[in-house]
C-alpha cells in the first residue's frame, strides 16, 4: 500500500510538471510570447504580421485561433489560418480559411466551433460566415448575414462588428459597418444565429450605431465600448439584454475619451478592455482598462504593450481569456497598414 501511494503521488506530480504553460512561467504582469508566423504563402517567411482577423480560442483545449485580417508582408487582406498551442507557446498553420480574404472580422469560439463573421475589404463589407470545427480540421460555410430588416435595400455585410458568445444558447453579432470602413456606414443591428434552423433571426436593437467596438458578455448581458457611430468616435458603454433584445446606454464614460479597435474579453465577472486609438490614430490612455459591471465603474489596469513609437496606439488586435490569463494577438499601429507580428499574454497572479 506505501509503494502504491508513493506511484499515486509521483504520477500526480508528473501531472502538474507537464500542466505548465506559458502564462504560468510568466511573472505577474504582461510578457511576450511566439510571434504570429507569416502565412504558409508567403516565401521567404516573414513576419506574420496581422489585424482585423477572427481571433478566438477553445476554452476546453490547447489551441487559440487567428484566421484571417490585413497581411502587413504582404500588404493584403489573407485566408491565412494560424493556431498557437497555448501549452507549447508555439504555432502551427491550419487549412487554408474560405474566401473571400477579408479583414475586420468578428470571431467567436462558441459551442465546439470557431466562427468567423463578416468583415470588409477596400471594396465593401461582406455578409459571408465561416466555421472552423477543431474535431474534423474543416472549415465549413455558415448562412451569410441578412440585410437588415429596417434597411433592406442595404448591403448586408458587416465590418467590424462583435461575435459574442453565449455558452449554449446562442451566437449574437451586434453592430459593424456596411462599408468596408468600419466608420463608414455603421449599424444598430443584432443578429442571433439559431443553429437548429440554420439562419440569422433579428435578436433586436443597440441603442446607436456602432462599429469597431469592443465587447464582452457578464451574465446575460453584452457589454460594448467606445467604437464608431454616425456622429463620430464614442467614449459610451452600452449594455445589451439578451433576454429582453433592449439596450441602454450608461452613465459612465470611457477614461481617456473616445477611441475605436479597442478589444475586450471577460475575466471574472470583471471586463479588461485594452488598446485602441482615437480618430488621429493616436494612443487613448490608459490602454488596459478594468470595468466592474455591477458597480458600474472603471479601473487602470496592467498598461499594455503597444510595440508602437511612443503615442502611437495599438489597435485591431484580437484579446483572448484563456486559463485565467489574457492574451493579445497582433494589431496595427497608428491606423497603419504594417501589422503586428507580436504577441503578448497578461498573468494577473489569481
Amino acid at each position: 500500500m506505501r509503494k502504491l501511494g508513493t506511484l499515486l503521488a509521483l504520477i500526480l506530480s508528473l501531472g502538474t510538471i507537464f500542466s505548465v504553460n506559458a502564462h504560468t512561467t510568466t511573472p505577474v504582469g504582461w510578457a511576450a510570447l511566439s510571434s504570429i508566423p507569416a502565412p504558409q504563402s508567403d516565401v521567404p517567411p516573414a513576419a506574420g504580421g496581422t489585424f482585423g482577423a477572427c481571433v478566438d480560442g477553445d476554452p476546453f483545449g490547447d489551441d487559440l485561433y487567428v484566421a484571417y485580417g490585413y497581411d502587413g508582408v504582404n500588404a493584403a487582406d489573407t485566408l491565412s489560418f494560424r493556431i498557437y498551442d497555448h501549452d507549447a507557446n508555439k504555432w502551427r498553420q491550419g487549412p487554408v480559411a474560405p474566401g473571400p480574404a477579408r479583414r475586420w472580422v468578428a470571431g467567436a469560439f462558441h459551442n465546439g466551433k470557431l466562427y468567423c463573421v463578416g468583415g470588409g475589404s477596400d471594396i465593401a463589407a461582406y455578409a459571408e460566415v465561416h466555421r472552423f470545427d477543431p474535431w474534423s480540421n474543416r472549415w465549413s460555410v455558415v448562412a451569410p448575414l441578412p440585410a437588415d430588416p429596417s434597411a433592406p435595400d442595404q448591403p448586408a455585410g458587416r465590418a467590424g462588428a462583435v461575435a459574442i458568445s453565449y455558452p449554449y444558447k446562442s451566437l449574437y453579432v451586434l453592430g459593424g459597418s456596411r462599408s468596408g470602413d468600419i466608420c463608414g456606414a455603421p449599424t444598430r443591428s443584432v443578429l442571433r444565429y439559431d443553429e437548429w434552423g440554420r439562419t440569422w433571426q433579428p435578436a433586436g436593437k443597440l441603442a446607436v450605431p456602432r462599429a469597431g467596438a469592443a465587447a464582452a458578455l457578464v451574465d446575460r448581458y453584452i457589454y460594448l465600448f467606445g467604437g464608431c457611430s454616425d456622429t463620430g468616435l464614442l467614449d459610451s458603454v452600452e449594455r445589451f439584454d439578451t433576454a429582453t433584445g433592449t439596450s441602454t446606454i450608461l452613465s459612465v464614460k470611457m477614461p481617456g475619451g473616445e477611441r475605436r479597435k479597442a478589444a475586450a474579453v471577460n475575466r471574472d465577472d470583471k471586463i479588461y478592455i485594452t488598446g485602441g486609438v482615437d480618430a488621429f490614430g493616436l494612443e487613448v490612455l490608459p490602454n488596459d482598462l478594468v470595468f466592474d459591471p455591477e458597480k458600474g465603474t472603471f479601473a487602470e489596469g496592467k498598461p499594455m504593450p503597444t510595440h508602437c513609437a511612443p503615442g502611437d496606439g495599438r489597435s485591431g488586435h484580437g484579446l483572448v481569456e484563456h486559463d485565467r490569463a489574457i492574451y493579445a494577438f497582433g494589431g496595427t499601429c497608428e491606423d497603419s497598414f504594417a501589422g503586428l507580428s507580436n504577441v503578448d499574454v497578461l498573468n494577473l497572479g489569481n
